[in-house]
């Protein structure tokens, strides 16, 4: 099944927020033009989001996130192992 420019839409709102760390499938679908009322987009969306052509697209990109944001999560923890090493010991001052 192909996608309409509105489903890749929702899609393009949904990964946006996804890499904001704030993903919402109601928003993305709002976002992408569907016109219903709040409680109507939610399950509109829940069930756009679940759709295999939608998932097929969502998937990889969603999981290159995730990757993404684990790998910049570890380069902070080995900045922070750095700097606890170096002043670990040091005295804290507080003015």
């Amino acid at each position: 099944m192909a996608l309409n420019s509105r489903q890749l839409r929702f899609i393009a709102a949904y990964l946006q927020g996804l890499r904001e760390g704030t993903p919402c499938a109601t928003t993305a679908y709002l976002s992408a033009g569907y016109r219903a009322s709040r409680e109507s987009a939610h399950a509109s969306a829940s069930r756009l989001l679940a759709s295999e052509p939608v998932q097929q697209l969502v998937r990889p990109a969603a999981q290159a996130i995730e990757a993404a944001r684990l790998q910049q999560v570890r380069g902070l923890e080995a900045m922070r192992d750095q700097i606890m090493e170096q002043y670990g010991s040091a005295p804290v001052h507080t003015e």
